[in-house]
């Protein structure tokens, strides 16, 4: 279904390109339509058991900041809608079901390690997403570092009055950060230093 949404807008916005050309907007359009429903379902999820507030501002946090930090993505379309609901409810859980909550010190070294892994290695790439241009680096890893310091800093402020968001804020921001380590590309099936897609043996 959503590569046949996928081709038609490819088809409808592409009249008379190239068909290679129309591939590669027909794939991108995939991403997109894929990405979207997946957020919808997990925001789905999260009404049903209760826990739709929470759930979102994780999302918000994790997806802004990934969009600048970048890092691994998964090698298996199932791989990638795990970890996605993983990456949104494991701060929630942690904060309303174990009850959780950071204080100056949790935060300030999971924002210190944060910055580190983002000064260190962001914006994460694959061997086939790969970001070249020096400039656009050096661009998001600047907005990256800006984020996770607002979402920190936001984070304190609501600490005393909302601590379930707080907490839920700065661990999202935590993990979202941690997708650009080596060893997270290992976890996921790539090559930590080419990042490369690690290729079955048989």
């Amino acid at each position: 279904m959503i590569q046949f949404l996928a081709n038609k807008t490819a088809n409808y916005l592409a009249k008379g390109d190239d068909p290679e050309d129309i591939e590669v907007i027909a794939y991108g359009y995939y991403m997109f339509y894929q990405q979207w429903l997946m957020t919808i379902g997990i925001l789905l999820v999260a009404l049903v058991v209760g826990l739709f507030f929470p759930v979102l501002v994780s999302l918000v946090v994790s997806m802004t900041l990934r969009g600048y930090v970048c890092g691994t993505h998964a090698t298996h379309p199932l791989i990638c809608k795990v970890a996605s609901f993983a990456m949104a409810f494991t701060p929630v859980i942690l904060a309303v079901v174990f009850e959780l909550r950071i204080t100056p010190v949790t935060a300030s070294a999971m924002y210190i390690l944060s910055i580190a892994l983002i000064l260190k290695y962001a914006p994460g790439d694959t061997d086939v997403r790969k970001i070249r241009n020096p400039d656009i680096r050096k661009s998001m890893k600047i907005k990256a570092i800006v984020l996770a310091t607002a979402f920190v800093a936001a984070a304190m402020f609501l600490n005393n009055r909302f601590p379930e968001i707080a907490f839920i804020i700065v661990t999202a921001s935590f993990i979202t950060s941690s997708f650009v380590h080596p060893l997270m590309y290992r976890l996921f099936g790539f090559d930590p230093v080419t990042k490369e897609a690690f290729r079955p043996r048989w």
